[in-house]
């Protein structure tokens, strides 16, 4: 199994690691989440670290330091809609990222969620389009 990003999430990533650059202090934790399709071990350990595991890799190819940035799966522990429908299913397929400390010029505080139903949630910015699959 190997992570892939697709063209669409280019600008996403491009956006993230331009405004991260430009914020030297900003240290960020990229979560990977899951639907419940298959079992625990693979969505937690396989799926959801790979998938955070994955971005990390694009933002430093992007030129952010490896120390700046963390990575976590979380499986399907932290759903944002119900598993029972393809529609749910694809809204907790996702990646987000949270700034894990304060900058020193006390920016707000940014959370994006990308699921694989191309979209993106940034709160506290805009919003736009992307797919990351797995």
């Amino acid at each position: 199994m190997r992570s892939r990003r697709t063209q669409e999430s280019k600008p996403v990533l491009d956006e993230v690691a331009q405004f991260t650059n430009r914020c030297k202090a900003i240290r960020v934790e990229i979560s990977g989440h899951t639907d419940t399709d298959g079992g625990k071990s693979f969505n937690q350990d396989l799926l959801s670290e790979r998938r955070a595991r994955a971005v990390a890799a694009a933002l430093i190819d992007k030129g952010l330091g490896k120390d700046r940035l963390t990575t976590v799966g979380f499986g399907y522990s932290r759903p944002v809609a119900e598993n029972k429908t393809e529609e749910g299913k694809a809204e907790n397929r996702r990646i987000e990222f949270n700034r894990k400390n304060k900058s020193m010029f006390g920016l707000v505080g940014i959370k994006l969620a990308i699921s694989n139903d191309h979209a993106l949630e940034l709160r506290g910015l805009k919003a736009c389009r992307v797919l990351i699959r797995q």
